[in-house]
């Protein structure tokens, strides 16, 4: 995780809104990058070979794990809150060299997806280089209702609803 990407004073405003930080682990999310790499090419298409397939099948059973992971966190909490990236956002044309890099940053992202759960992300402040990070909320099944108040109370209570990054002309920030 990159420094700026999780302050917990960001988070300590959902407080103000009546929300109770609670820890929860997550382990398997950081084979989702991986998971998603073997599962979105072969649900696209289905000629497989006998390797892909059993990597694709061994993917669908840490799937699995992951969503199993998120179930357990529902248990505790109603919605997990996480920085949307583990990087800020990246400059035009950065990490373009390593997408091995690039994919990495969207584990947070990929997970939810994976285990077909509702997610949103919302802005929440710069990084020390004044790039954009963001909040991602998911919640359970159908808990969408509940991912649109928490969102718009962080919104609210964080004055980031209408934040833009300084850009200049040629894509650098200022």
């Amino acid at each position: 995780m990159e420094p700026g990407t999780c302050d917990p004073a960001r988070l300590a405003l959902l407080n103000s809104r009546g929300a109770e930080q609670v820890e929860v682990d997550l382990p398997h999310l950081q084979y989702g990058v991986a998971v998603y790499a073997f599962t979105a090419p072969a649900e696209d298409g289905s000629n497989l070979g006998r390797y892909y397939e059993e990597c694709y099948l061994q993917a669908q059973k840490v799937r699995t794990l992951i969503l199993d992971d998120y179930r357990q966190a529902f248990r505790t909490v109603d919605v997990v809150c996480c920085p949307t990236t583990r990087t800020a956002a990246f400059r035009l044309g950065e990490r373009t060299e390593n997408p091995l890099e690039m994919y990495q940053s969207d584990v947070n992202t990929v997970c939810s997806s994976l285990a077909g759960l509702p997610a949103i992300s919302v802005p929440c402040g710069l990084a020390g280089d004044r790039l954009p990070v963001g909040l991602q909320f998911t919640g359970p099944a159908f808990g969408e209702p509940m991912l649109f108040r928490a969102a718009g109370a962080y919104e609210e209570a964080s004055g980031y609803r209408n934040m833009a990054a300084p850009v200049q002309a040629g894509g650098e920030v200022s």
